[in-house]
């Protein structure tokens, strides 16, 4: 027992060792702080007081940057002679903000690549500190002579930091609480601006890249905007009030300090009339870069809400329908609705104040209602939208007016699984048979109302390939890396079918732009499909082409924006 005993005390002592070990070097372990983010910490701390002009230069920046400094530019700025110094060989990184006149005010860091080579840094700080003592500072600017007598040079870990300003106790307690993991170093990335332009005599447009999951801010407007970016790329429109408005752009990460302010000087125009001359194609800006068309706005607001009479209109329009198909034979034919809802109604929480959304009805409920009740099916995809509002592929694009792929197959198979009811072999393919991606494309046609350059913002949407040769399908309605759907792929007039299986019904379908999405999707499940042209669905029922073709399904694929186009649709 005692012979065991003691290998137990062993075996502690051993693992307290190692533990100590581990800690030490834990201690001791590089920072992964950067020069540049250290200076500008410090330096923020001072913003209050009447500082000079700066020169601010930094490691690690391209030699075309503001911020580059030259290698013999660093040798005239530490010692005084245009040469390069061998000793910075040993600097990984370094910051200088400097003033730009005669004045001493200054935040130097150095950051070694060895933490053994920290004596290095330290000198070459010595050295530059000897420059600071310029006699013209003394002859013009004697107030600032305090500043070097007091300049402090302080080391630690791998950093060495030059403080000559008015508090370097502030200053060093800074870097100390910087090192010690006490602050929050990083700091978010500044916005690339790409766009900068009036929307509306009282809109500002301001948008760009920045880093991705960045929360965009815009102070000193009419109201403040807060929006989150998407995928590395933001738009905002900023409301401004009479007179002169200083508005101020910062982008934050979470977990990271805010970024860089950006300001602008704005006011009132006269003749900006980009969204009075689109009419209802004109482009509202939301939140989170959701944009849509405004003339998604009755069907939000319920302006364009039916009353009885109207209801009673729609209802004797379907049911006269049915009769006249029931007339001609057709007698078993279902008429299916299948309605998109406008991305307005699902990301309502994104859209602008001066919208207030009629949550109790709008003109979708009504018509699902009317219609319903006169014998069609409505398949209203609302609910199935909002499942899917905030998943990992997005359901309508964001730049674009249109529904995504991925928004499309999930109308696909709202659309099957109802038909495979009565025909099981045309239930939706396994999910398996669709490769649903994320890819970025440049900007759809929202922007384009807004007249921004096609190639200017870019948009990461939601796309699917298929793992299954579909008849009738033979290219992407998409061009090269145009996120606007080209229609003209297959919206013409035309036929497809699939006699590779049993059992497949029939359909005679009615479209608008919606239809290109959701097309290749669709061919395989009937052994003829008729495509009317996307843009005849307001048209005519050419009833007499139906009673010809006997199908088993009339399908109207539409967006709710287009209701009102179909209402009292006649016949021929």
């Amino acid at each position: 027992m005692f012979r065991i005993g003691k290998k137990l005390v062993a075996i502690v002592l051993v693992f307290l060792m190692l533990m100590i070990v581990i800690t030490s070097c834990n201690t001791n372990e590089e920072t992964n702080y950067s020069a540049k983010e250290i200076a500008g910490l410090i330096l923020d701390l001072y913003q209050d007081e009447e500082l000079p002009e700066f020169a601010k230069y930094y490691s690690k920046v391209g030699e075309d940057s503001e911020n580059y400094l030259e290698p013999k530019q660093a040798g005239q700025l530490i010692t005084g002679n245009y040469e390069e110094i061998a000793e910075m060989e040993e600097i990984s990184e370094y910051a200088f903000i400097i003033p730009t006149g005669h004045h001493a005010f200054e935040i130097s860091v150095l950051k070694t690549k060895d933490v053994q080579n920290i004596d290095t840094a330290k000198q070459l700080l010595e050295k530059r500190l000897e420059q600071k003592n310029d006699p013209n500072i003394r002859l013009y600017t004697p107030d600032a002579v305090p500043l070097i007598e007091n300049a402090e040079i302080h080391v630690k870990n791998d950093f060495a930091i030059l403080l000559a300003t008015t508090d370097n106790d502030k200053g060093k307690k800074m870097f100390d609480d910087i090192l010690a993991g006490k602050v929050s170093l990083l700091e978010t990335e500044t916005p690339n601006i790409i766009v900068e332009k009036y929307s509306r005599n009282d809109m500002y447009l301001i948008g760009g890249s920045c880093e991705d999951g960045s929360v965009i801010t815009v102070t000193g407007g009419a109201r403040e905007i807060v929006s989150n970016s998407d995928y590395g790329y933001f738009l905002v429109e900023v409301p401004i009030l009479q007179g002169n408005n200083t508005l101020t752009l910062t982008a934050k990460v979470d977990g990271k300090d805010a970024s860089e302010k950006l300001e602008y000087e704005v006011s009132p125009q006269e003749g900006i009339n980009i969204f009075e001359d689109k009419a209802e194609l004109a482009t509202i800006v939301g939140a989170d870069y959701q944009n849509v068309f405004y003339g998604n706005v009755p069907y939000f607001t319920g302006e364009n809400l039916l009353n009885d009479t109207q209801i009673n209109d729609i209802k004797e329009l379907i049911q006269n329908r049915f009769s006249k198909l029931k007339d001609s034979g057709l007698k078993d034919t279902e008429i299916i609705y299948m309605i998109a809802p406008s991305p307005m109604n699902i990301y309502s929480e994104l859209m602008p104040p001066e919208y207030n959304q009629n949550t109790e009805n709008n003109l979708l409920k009504q018509f699902s209602k009317a219609a319903t009740e006169a014998g069609a099916v409505v398949l209203d995809l609302t609910d199935v939208m909002m499942e899917n509002k905030n998943g990992e592929y997005k359901i309508y694009h964001k730049t674009d007016s249109h529904w995504t792929d991925y928004g499309a197959l999930l109308g696909y198979n709202k659309l099957m699984e109802h038909i495979g009811k009565k025909f099981p072999a045309a239930k939706p393919r396994p999910v398996t048979d669709f490769n649903v991606y994320n890819k970025e494309m440049y900007l759809g046609d929202i922007f384009v109302m807004l007249e921004l350059e096609t190639n200017s913002l870019r948009e990461t949407s939601s796309f699917v390939d298929l793992n299954f040769e579909a008849p009738g399908v033979s290219d992407t309605i998409y061009t090269g890396e145009n996120l606007c759907p080209n229609h003209d792929v297959n919206g013409y007039s035309h036929s497809t079918g699939n006699d590779k299986i049993k059992d497949l019904p029939t359909a005679y379908i009615i479209r608008d732009s919606y239809g290109g999405v959701i097309y290749p999707y669709l061919t395989d499940r009937f052994s003829w499909a008729d495509w009317g042209a996307w843009r005849d669905f307001a048209n005519p029922l050419n009833l007499y082409d139906i009673e010809i073709k006997n199908p088993d399904y009339i399908i109207y694929i539409i967006s709710e924006r287009n209701i009102e186009n179909i209402l009292y649709q006649q016949d021929n």
